[in-house]
């Protein structure tokens, strides 16, 4: 059972992704609000970032995909350090979502960028603790060459071997830091992790989040982030509709209430190379979306006002990933994260980016 907030209809958007890239019709431009988007940190070439975390000392967590690595970004020096390597069989590192203070969770497993498809059984989720090492008291690397010489505390928490493609990942506030939600995009269900116990299970299984059958990739549900409040699980569906959604859960992931569409795709959309990726959902539960690959920066309401906040496929954010706000006198600051031109190639490749966008100056 669905239950609509607000819809507006329109065709699926493409998505220019590798092999895919020449069917899309978005080419990168200029944007109007370039004036407000810095680079904080540009990677090396061919780099995915692919998803962030903001820490408490205002520096970036950035996962990266094709490198099973988590680098920490000081957007006050602009360096970057890495933090932890993961084995093989992973590949890249997903979602991320902080637990404690200074302790997160990510989705680390074997991703395949050609065709947007996980491997079954490589999927793991793993805890970083940040809380006993000193990142930027110490001198600056523009960027360290890889090693796990580190002071964090890195841990396993669990194999789940039943998971295909782990990706968006979200902590549960109720919990204490005990439960996090994790989704899975091609099997289009919702996992909660208890980090204590190390202990698993399917608790959101909706057909909002199913991929699109007909869709060129099998991606369904993505980006996902729980209310402040903990009520509400807000979520994107990167080829389904709805464009934007939410479900009611309970303190222990659950369902408590039909899924509520809140925006459905919208006209100005169309044909324009944009697809939901991850999101920053702010205090009034507005959903500041990144628009993988085109550049977009969508900014939807919870009653489903929809706001084009950055467009025109601005060549700065273009490839935007995923997005979360700065902390403390950063609050004002929207970080997002790029995939270097990776799922857009015509245009070029370079570095994925790690950019700033002051939303007092949109």
């Amino acid at each position: 059972m669905t239950k609509s907030i607000s819809s507006s209809s329109g065709g699926l958007a493409c998505i220019a992704l590798l092999a895919f890239a020449s069917h899309c019709t978005a080419f990168p431009v200029a944007s109007q609000h370039d004036a407000a988007i810095r680079t904080v940190y540009e990677f090396p070439n061919t780099t995915w970032v692919e998803n962030l975390a903001i820490r408490p000392n205002g520096h970036i967590l950035t996962t990266i995909i094709g490198l099973p690595e988590v680098w920490n970004v000081d957007p006050f020096s602009q360096t970057a350090e890495l933090v932890y390597t993961f084995p093989e069989p992973a590949n890249s590192v997903l979602g991320i979502t902080e637990t404690e203070p200074d302790v997160f969770a990510v989705v680390v497993g074997f991703f395949n960028p050609a065709t947007i498809s996980g491997l079954k059984g490589s999927y793991s989720i793993w805890s970083i603790d940040l809380r006993e090492e000193h990142w930027g008291n110490g001198p600056h690397h523009h960027h360290q060459p890889p090693s796990n010489d580190t002071k964090a505390q890195v841990n396993k928490i669990t194999d789940i071997p039943s998971a295909v493609f782990l990706n968006g990942l979200t902590t549960l506030p109720s919990s204490h830091g005990e439960l996090i939600l994790v989704g899975d995009s091609f099997q289009g269900v919702i996992y909660s992790v208890n980090l204590r116990t190390s202990a698993f299970a399917i608790v959101l299984d909706e057909p909002e989040f199913k991929p699109l059958p007909t869709a060129l990739f099998l991606l369904g549900v993505n980006g996902i982030h729980v209310s402040a409040k903990g009520d509400y699980l807000y979520f994107v569906n990167s080829f389904q509709v709805p464009l934007l959604g939410r479900v009611p859960i309970t303190d222990k992931g659950t369902a408590s209430g039909p899924v509520e569409i809140v925006v459905s795709e919208t006209d100005f959309l169309r044909n324009e190379g944009f697809q939901a990726d991850d999101f920053a959902l702010d205090a009034e539960n507005t959903a500041w979306i990144a628009g993988n690959p085109s550049g977009y920066l969508l900014k939807i309401t919870s009653d489903g006002n929809v706001t084009e906040v950055i467009g025109g496929n601005s060549t700065l954010i273009a490839g935007d990933t995923a997005a979360a706000f700065g902390r403390g006198r950063q609050s004002d600051v929207l970080y997002l994260v790029t995939n270097g031109g990776l799922a857009y190639t015509a245009d070029g490749v370079v570095g994925g980016k790690v950019v700033a966008v002051n939303t007092k100056e949109l």
